[in-house]
């Protein structure tokens, strides 16, 4: 999509240039030369900033003695499992509440109220329920995540086009050929918008409970780190959780790509015209 401003066109060079990802990627870099810099020049002590180049030793020490593989594994496990659970039940109900008004009215009052709740406010319940093992882990992932899915679905349903229920009207489908067919196709694009959020709300939320409640996982492991004031392994766990949650978000993209293709390309169709 060309971007106009004050009636002037700007060259394509330079309307494609800002979505590189190199540009970004370079500015995280300058950030990070930044970091190094002040820290061992002394202009913060390196007590509560350690250079980047010693968090990096720190780093790789801790995958090849396999101090992260195990809680890395437990909190994806257990993050999974969740956000799963919260795809399948968030969708479901959210197409559902989007195509009925019944269902509407009867569950629209209750996720409005527990959807503000904060997350930790319900681990102290769940932890009657469940104890302190993966369930809880799970439960709060799934909470966490579900109410994103249930207000995309919704709005994608709701967002379908009146030409496109109409059509099926026309060819007299069923009311589930109707939803199978037209109504989640067409709000695949936000449905998938809901699906990335809690994507990384997931990742959040099952590190939370793993300071709140756990005994592992990468949120334990930086608990453990600042309890015993080992601030370079709570900086390793910290840049440990950043780089798995952009390489879950660029999984995320191509999948979505994958899926919507034929969404991208009448959006790039639209943008060359």
């Amino acid at each position: 999509m060309s971007i106009i401003v004050a009636n002037v066109s700007l060259p394509a060079r330079a309307r494609t240039l800002p979505n590189s990802r190199i540009i970004g990627l370079a500015f995280v870099l300058a950030l990070l030369v930044v970091w190094q810099i002040i820290s061992v020049t002394g202009v913060i002590d390196t007590a509560l900033l350690p250079p980047v180049s010693t968090i990096l030793r720190a780093w790789y020490a801790a995958i090849t003695a396999g101090k992260l593989i195990g809680p890395l594994a437990e909190t994806l496990q257990h993050m999974f499992a969740g956000y799963l659970l919260a795809i399948v039940v968030g969708t479901i109900v959210g197409v559902l509440m989007g195509t009925s008004r019944f269902v509407y009215a009867l569950l629209e009052p209750l996720i409005e109220l527990v959807r503000p709740v904060p997350i930790p406010a319900f681990i102290p319940l769940l932890i009657l329920f469940l104890g302190i093992a993966g369930g809880l882990k799970i439960a709060v992932v799934f909470i966490g995540s579900v109410f994103p899915i249930i207000i995309s679905s919704l709005a994608g349903v709701r967002g379908v086009s009146r030409t496109m229920r109409e059509t099926a009207s026309t060819f007299r489908l069923s009311r589930w050929d109707t939803i199978r067919e037209i109504t989640v196709p067409a709000a695949a694009p936000v449905i998938l918008v809901g699906l990335r959020t809690s994507l990384a709300i997931a990742l959040i939320v099952d590190v939370v409970s793993e300071m709140i409640a756990g005994t592992g996982g990468i949120g334990y492991f930086i608990l453990q780190a600042e309890e015993a004031l080992r601030v370079v392994d709570m900086y390793v766990g910290i840049f440990t959780l950043a780089l798995v949650g952009y390489a879950l978000n660029s999984c995320f993209l191509l999948v979505e790509r994958k899926l919507l293709f034929w969404h991208a390309g009448s959006t790039a169709k639209a943008g060359a015209n």
